[in-house]
């Protein structure tokens, strides 16, 4: 592809100043008429004309990359900026800019060669003779200026009026850390001067963004730094004498400046001055109120309405008068630093885009009470500043991510348009080409340890060609034996969550618009986050309007109902007039609990159903929930009758949660005509006193909170999975109630108790006659305020003949072993240890390990009876560092290795728990 300018060759005598700059204006305002943006199809992939890579390695710096690109405004060259502290400029190859005569031909190699020509009809090329595309492991040329600063450079501008037929204006600014602001000759790469900015104690400051005003002039030259010049700046020295010296160019007319963002201020500096003057002004005002944080980001109104941008890393984006600063808005909502703004071209629209924030605001400055849409990218883990930019036309723009794809998007709508593929790695820069259907992408991130099969993911600069409308027809290459169908394909994204439809979409045209049918609508806690209730209400109308699908498998939600109840309602409807079969629905955020009327989720489609904070409201016979097999509570009320009700009605019922409810105080659970029931959940159900269970089919009870009166109607000879976590008693357990309940367990295999279960009122568990012949794992948890000592710990593991594998979590308990342990508790443990033997416990992890005498005594006991042992590991606590001396490990060492029955038990101590033997119960429970 090439893009090639016709110009008239022949020289004209130089005119005067006044003539020429009337020729001049004339030129521009014909080029203006004659020529417009052409119309491009996003839809067909770019080719790559240029690329880049090779020139950007140096064998002291293998790992540099690129930090972003731009287009010099008359379009004949780019700028890029790297790692390596460099500035490198290219020029457009094989393109004259000018004012005289323009014609643009821009030849598009596809299947056909096709051209367009300066009324943006499509034609044929005179010749053939098109731009070969460069082989992707060569550069295509190398860079015109190469500009090295000292240090890391944080952010570059051009001169907004250059033109490379006037060399005055071909200059570019850039600001470095612990360096003034530099103004760059892009022509000789020569420095033509500095702006330097000093703080209270006459020390260079860092400018970390800058710009050009937009209104300002031609910026400072030597040639144009005398006394005379000032005076025809103001009109007093005599033209006509300076156009015979030739310097005619030099004139300005009027005073430019280069606005540079600071901390928690902004300085303006006159571009036709030099140093160290400049006017300062604060972002924050005397009252605390403003824009806090580093000014990282700068744009100023293309409409000439006297108004600039400022984002800033407190996450926030100002809107300033250019003439007196004064503040207009300031905008909230970016989730990261905002590091990129820029106006629409009509000036109304503000798009802001931040660190580590995978959305690009748009914002009318009109009426900022809201973001009018948001604008997806793949940004979620860099923190790289990726800039976006905004076609000429000002009707689309372009960005990059970390997926190496450039997204385009519609400004009018807001949707998504088309994406391609511009790199293996991040796309951190994207520019226009200012007036020819030509972009340029910048690539790379920093690394470390690069395999050198991978290098050239590091970084990459293209420039790539846009098609135009309409378009060539392309061929595509099929690879059957390679591609699934794409109806297949749709079928796949249709059963997944929503969010990652979208994302998913961005990969290809033919599935932009896979989540119409998605069957996965999932609007939960994770998926608000950072995000108003506006705007979930807008996202959440969308998809039900645009929703195709003839089923919907789950919907969930995450929402603050207040004064909003109608809008949820209707959702929830629409999901169930789909058939939905699992329903979740969280309304925690409200400050009242939500409205469940009967006949809202009273379907035989739910087989899953999730409330919390709501108020289920069902009739004595529901009509539908005979599918329901799982039904979670929380936060909400759950009384007896409703608890019966499902029971009496939901045959299928399988599994049942009530967490942290409210109005529980005597918990029945009776399923009796129930054959599939299987677990039980109850956790800080704080008004509970009581629990009867009546269910041959359980097989998992998990329990959390006081200890209530506990029992069981009959045998549970399927209950096989057990969790136990109370906090400290109120007051010492009945032997009584702690027998009963044992003597329910003797078919559990894997049981999860807390410290207080072991703690019990005149006795201990040695005197309990009973007998957990089935139990193949323990999991003790200590709570810090338990008196329990090792003795209670071997009583009840003893009662467990056929035990495994023993965690005890050690964590923040330390025993209390006084007097009652040194003059009682010890002689009976080592009396009742003498004739014990775990023969079969294989496994034993002790959490919190601090090398106590009581935790020793434990460890002793495991070692010497259990005669298989193969496992025994200790973990020392997190908020305590073990310090051994080389005596210290030899003497726990030899007492470990004496003590050890087993002559293949391994003893292993870690300061992390990286060992692969893990408990079944997730503490998470407890």
């Amino acid at each position: 592809m090439s893009v090639t300018e016709a110009m008239e060759e022949g020289e004209e005598e130089q005119p005067n100043l006044g003539d020429e700059a009337e020729e001049i204006g004339n030129e521009a305002k014909q080029v203006e008429e004659e020529y417009s943006w052409p119309v491009i199809r996003f839809d067909v992939p770019p080719h790559r004309a240029y690329h880049f890579c090779h020139q950007f390695r140096t064998p002291s710096n293998p790992n540099n990359f690129l930090k972003g690109v731009k287009w010099s405004p008359d379009g004949s060259c780019f700028l890029t900026s790297s790692e390596d502290n460099t500035l490198r400029l290219f020029s457009l190859r094989n393109v004259k800019i000018g004012f005289r005569n323009l014609r643009i031909t821009v030849a598009i190699r596809c299947s056909g060669k096709l051209g367009m020509n300066r009324n943006n009809m499509m034609s044929r090329p005179e010749n053939g003779s098109d731009h070969q595309e460069s082989a992707c492991d060569e550069d295509s040329y190398a860079a015109s200026i190469v500009v090295s600063e000292g240090e890391s450079i944080h952010d570059h501008c051009w001169y907004p009026y250059m033109s490379a037929s006037d060399p005055v204006t071909c200059v570019f600014a850039s600001t470095t850390r612990d360096h003034p602001i530099h103004l760059w000759d892009a022509a000789s790469g020569e420095l033509r001067c500095t702006y330097r900015a000093y703080d209270a104690v006459d020390e260079i400051t860092t400018a970390f963004s800058i710009a050009f005003n937009p209104a300002g002039t031609k910026p400072y030259h030597p040639v144009c730094s005398s006394p005379v010049m000032l005076d025809v700046i103001h009109g007093s020295a005599n033209i006509t004498n300076w156009a015979k010296e030739g310097v005619w160019k030099a004139i300005v007319m009027a005073l430019g400046k280069i606005f540079a963002g600071y901390n928690k201020c902004l300085r303006v500096f006159d571009v036709h001055r030099p140093g160290r003057d400049f006017e300062q002004y604060s972002t924050i005002k005397g009252n605390k109120e403003g824009q806090s944080g580093i000014i990282a980001a700068i744009a100023f109104c293309p409409t000439h309405t006297g108004m600039l941008a400022t984002g800033s890393y407190s996450r926030t984006t100002a809107i300033y008068r250019e003439d007196n600063m004064e503040l207009l808005y300031i905008l909230h909502g970016q989730e990261g630093g905002v590091t990129n703004v820029q106006f629409s071209k009509d000036g109304n629209f503000l798009y802001t885009g931040g660190r580590k924030d995978p959305y690009i605001l748009c914002w009318d400055i009109r009426n900022t009470v809201n973001t009018v849409y948001k604008l997806y990218r793949s940004t979620e883990t860099t923190n790289q500043r990726i800039f976006f930019d905004i076609e000429p036309g000002g009707r689309h723009l372009g960005t990059g991510g970390q997926d190496g794809l450039v997204h385009i998007y519609d400004l009018q709508t807001g949707q998504w348009i088309s994406c391609f593929q511009a790199a293996s790695d991040t796309i951190n820069g994207f520019s226009f080409h200012p007036f020819l259907p030509m972009a340029a992408s910048s690539s790379g991130h920093r690394r470390f340890g690069i395999p050198e099969s991978n290098e050239d993911l590091s970084l990459g600069i293209s420039a790539q060609k846009l098609s135009l409308s309409p378009a060539p027809k392309r061929f595509k290459r099929n690879h059957p034996q390679k591609d699934l169908p794409y109806d297949v394909v749709e079928k796949i994204f249709s059963f997944l969550p929503i969010k990652k439809v979208v994302q998913l979409g961005t990969v290809s045209m033919r599935f932009r618009n896979s989540w119409f049918i998605n069957r996965k609508l999932h609007f939960d806690e994770d998926f608000a986050k950072g995000r108003g209730r506006e705007e979930i209400m807008w996202i959440l109308n969308s998809v039900f309007r645009h929703h195709l699908g003839s089923k919907i498998d789950s919907f969930r939600l995450y929402f603050n109902h207040d004064a909003m109840e109608s809008k949820a309602e209707s959702w929830i409807r629409k999901s169930v007039k789909k058939g939905v079969e699992e329903l979740d629905l969280d309304f925690r955020q409200g400050k009242e609990p939500f409205q469940i009327v009967s006949d809202l989720i009273d379907v035989e489609s739910i087989r899953i159903l999730k409330l919390s904070f709501c108020e289920l409201h069902l009739p004595l016979k529901p009509k539908g929930l005979c599918s329901l097999n799982t039904l979670v509570l929380r936060k909400m009320p759950a009384s007896e009758g409703l608890i019966q009700t499902v029971f009496a009605n939901c045959l299928l019922l399988e599994n049942l949660e009530l967490l942290n409810c409210s109005k529980v105080f005597h918990l029945k659970i009776s399923t009796g005509k129930l054959k599939r029931f299987r677990e039980l959940k109850v956790v800080e159900c704080t008004d509970l006193s009581s629990i009867h269970i009546s269910a041959p089919t359980l097989r998992s009870f998990f329990y959390h909170g006081y200890f209530s009166k506990l029992s069981f109607n009959g045998s549970l000879p399927q209950l096989k999975d057990v969790i136990l976590c109370c906090p400290p008693a109120r007051s010492c357990l009945e032997m009584v109630r702690t027998r009963n309940l044992l003597l329910n367990l003797v078919h559990v295999a894997c049981l999860t108790v807390s410290s207080t279960f072991l703690e019990y009122e005149k006795g201990d568990l040695r005197a309990m006659q009973f007998s957990l012949g089935n139990m193949k794992e323990l999991h003790l948890i200590m709570d810090a305020t338990s008196f329990s000592n090792p003795h209670d710990i071997s009583s009840f593991i003893r009662n467990c003949p056929c035990i495994e594998t023993v965690f005890i979590d050690l964590n923040n308990f330390s025993f209390g072993c006084g007097y009652y342990w040194e003059f009682h508790a010890k002689k009976k443990f080592q009396e009742d240890s003498q004739p014990l033997k775990f023969e079969f416990l294989k496994y034993v992890k002790l959490k919190g390990f601090k090398f106590e005498r009581p935790e020793l005594e434990l460890v002793r006991l495991f070692l010497e009876k259990a005669i298989i042992l193969e496992n025994l590991a200790l973990i020392t606590p997190k908020n305590r560092h073990m310090q051994f001396g080389h005596v210290d490990a030899q003497v726990y060492k030899h007492c470990f290795l004496k003590w050890r029955a087993s002559p293949k038990a391994k003893i292993v101590l870690y300061e992390k728990d990286s060992s692969s033997i893990v408990p079944m119960h997730l503490k998470t429970w407890c």
